[in-house]
């Protein structure tokens, strides 16, 4: 199943003419990053990474990398990782150990991947985390196939919003 979906990202790459601003990744690179995370990489994840691109491509703003690959604004993988996690502890809640953001968005959104091959999905927008009902290989054939992911997060609820100029006007 990995193969076919490395193969599906390479020819939609290559059908797309998507440049790959990274080399990819080293084998010595995504050992350091699971040693700063104290986690294992999805399988799938680590062969995206070694084997097509360090980052940068992919839904959004791409795949986060190791150090010498796409970084988010909070850095690579596991910079983005502690991050998030230090802000959710400074908030007063608890970042699941084992879930690890992999591809950014833009806007504070964030793909994230159950660590150890267990490689379920959850999207992280403004503060709240959803999980969502696929896993790592689902999301790239998703994305090959032209899947808008914003589409997955529940909607913003309007009626709730209030307008600060026409506030007391009701």
């Amino acid at each position: 199943m990995a193969k076919d979906t490395i193969n599906n990202i390479r020819h939609f790459i290559d059908l797309k003419n998507i440049h790959l601003p990274y080399n990819v990744a080293k084998d010595h690179d995504i050992k350091a990053v699971e040693a700063r995370l104290g986690l294992i990489l999805p399988d799938l994840l680590r062969s995206v990474l070694t084997r097509i691109g360090n980052g940068g491509f992919g839904p959004g703003y791409g795949l986060i990398g190791t150090s010498d690959g796409y970084c988010s604004e909070f850095g690579d993988i596991a910079s983005t990782y502690w991050r998030i996690r230090d802000d959710w502890k400074r908030c007063g809640d608890q970042w699941p150990r084992n879930l690890i953001l992999f591809c950014e968005f833009g806007c504070n959104i964030f793909a994230c991947v159950q660590a150890n091959n267990q490689s379920q999905i959850h999207l992280l927008s403004s503060g709240e985390r959803f999980k969502m009902n696929y896993d790592l290989d689902t999301f790239f054939n998703l994305w090959v196939a032209g899947h808008d992911f914003f589409d997955d997060l529940p909607p913003h609820d309007i009626d709730s919003l209030i307008n600060p100029f026409l506030a007391g006007d009701n």
